[in-house]
């Protein structure tokens, strides 16, 4: 899936850091919502029942997806406002 929408849409991403990092962590915060044990972590996942943690997880993930997004945008900025850049 990721390979296709890499081609889709027209990016270049020789490394796929995206594809590797991006989507394996995504996953793997997301499904820490599943095999989540009450034991080792203090919240239990959808293994044990508790559906919900799928979505905690999920929060986490656009929280983090925000945070990134936003200091990229800043760090952005500021490289085009240096004198170097301009």
């Amino acid at each position: 899936a990721c390979a296709w929408l890499k081609y889709s849409l027209g990016y270049d991403d020789a490394l796929d850091v995206f594809g590797i990092h991006g989507i394996g962590g995504l996953l793997g915060a997301v499904l820490t919502g599943v095999f989540a044990l009450e034991e080792i972590g203090n919240a239990a996942g959808a293994v044990d029942g508790n559906f919900w943690q799928i979505w905690v997880q999920f929060e986490g993930v656009l929280a983090v997806g925000g945070w990134s997004a936003v200091g990229t945008i800043g760090i952005l900025f500021l490289i085009n406002r240096s004198p170097a850049c301009a």
